[in-house]
């Protein structure tokens, strides 16, 4: 896993290659980013990094209930990492028979054989042997790429010599050390959901604990009054730690929030931090996030919980079966 972390900037010099590339439908009005995992979270992240792009993301079996008219307009991207997801896989395999406009990205497997059979427009990503999560740099370029976003390209290949992982494991100790022994509650602005998401993530597959997300401002219109923290509900409080993910960008209105919100909660009781997100432009401040929730989870997981941060076990164990 450390390796992993520390590998994250050379994934930035990765040169995505489109195979059949003729045949990609590059007309559309919205892009749906299909995959379970790890692997669709290349979707979420181009998204933030440059909201324009009109990406939304389909986790699930078969194909989102729109109109024939309007998926004549969609370019369906399917992305398993290993190949082998069977849901996305089900996906794929619906879209072809509807005749939609699709692209694949992946390692090889089942996937990259169904492409090569079908000539369907794709880009082979490195398969390093590790954990779909921790490769979402090499997807995200592969994304970027096959959308022919050029300003988004530009400025993640940047990241190649922008991020220092080594300079982000002092704050991932901190972030640590916070939340030892507690479960972790992550908020972040709408803008930065997926940020907050991959977070909770990696709490859960590389720490092995539970671990939860949420968003301003709608938390703050329901989530929030579960920590009254009343004498009767004061210990389910007390096992939670909430993490603030703040940027200067965020809206006004939305920096006040987390300005509230981090006060009442401390003033019941409420373990609550926050991490200010820094860099000088969208993907610089989101990859040194996800370098400081990597390095924090990994902490956990070697020096708190003993636990194994490069194997998910229970999910190998439901995939097996689900079969």
């Amino acid at each position: 896993m450390e390796e992993a972390i520390l590998g994250l900037p050379d994934q930035f010099r990765f040169k995505p290659e489109m195979i059949d590339k003729k045949k990609l439908f590059t007309e559309y009005e919205s892009v749906v980013v299909v995959g379970m995992g790890g692997s669709h979270l290349c979707g979420g992240i181009l998204k933030a990094v440059d909201p324009s792009l009109p990406i939304t993301i389909h986790n699930g079996y078969g194909l989102p209930d729109i109109s024939p008219a309007q998926k004549k307009k969609i370019l369906f991207v399917f992305v398993s990492y290993s190949g082998n997801t069977e849901e996305t896989l089900d996906a794929l395999e619906e879209a072809m028979d509807e005749g939609a406009n699709v692209a694949v990205i992946t390692t090889g497997g089942k996937m990259k054989a169904l492409a090569d059979r079908s000539a369907l427009p794709m880009i082979v990503v490195p398969d390093e042997g590790i954990q779909p999560r921790n490769a979402v740099g090499h997807s995200v370029m592969a994304l970027a790429a096959l959308l022919g976003s050029d300003r988004s390209l530009s400025e993640l290949r940047g990241l190649a010599d922008k991020l220092d992982p080594k300079r982000e494991r002092a704050k991932g100790l901190e972030v640590a050390e916070n939340l030892s022994g507690l479960i972790p509650l992550i908020y972040a602005s709408s803008d930065n959901l997926t940020l907050a998401y991959n977070w909770k993530i990696k709490f859960n597959e590389t720490t092995k604990i539970p671990s939860f997300y949420n968003v301003f401002p709608e938390l703050n219109h329901n989530e929030m009054e579960g920590f009254g923290a009343v004498e009767g509900t004061r210990r389910l409080s007390s096992e939670i730690a909430v993490y603030i993910l703040s940027d200067e960008e965020d809206h006004p209105r939305i920096q006040k929030r987390m300005d509230i919100t981090e006060q009442i909660y401390k003033e019941r009781g409420i373990k609550t931090f926050r991490f200010k997100l820094e860099g000088s432009s969208r993907a610089e401040k989101i990859f040194k996030g996800l370098l400081v929730a990597d390095w924090a989870s990994l902490e956990l997981s070697v020096s708190r919980y003993k636990t194994d941060p490069d194997t998910v076990p229970f999910i190998e164990k439901f995939k097996k079966l689900m079969k």
